[in-house]
């Protein structure tokens, strides 16, 4: 019988906290737990949370992160711009 671990371990190898699970990691998943396996025990061999597909909350950020530094950058250099 597959060791449903070591396939989970294999499918999220290198994920970072947050990022999209991979098309072939979901369908494991899916598969897994349409075979019988509990929610748990699925999220604990491919070392996810349970709730990790969930969509986000709340609304978008408008500016990036480096769009931000760019305008205080222009903010320090030219205190006129901003009154």
């Amino acid at each position: 019988m597959v060791n449903l671990a070591e396939i989970g371990a294999k499918l999220t190898a290198g994920r970072q906290l947050g990022q999209e699970l991979s098309p072939t990691a979901r369908a494991a998943i899916i598969g897994a737990v349409a075979a019988g396996a509990s929610q748990l025990a699925v999220a604990r061999a491919f070392r996810i949370e349970r709730t990790a597909s969930k969509p986000q909350t709340g609304q978008p950020e408008i500016l990036t992160c480096r769009e931000k530094r760019y305008i205080l950058q222009l903010a320090k250099r030219r205190p006129q711009l901003i009154t």
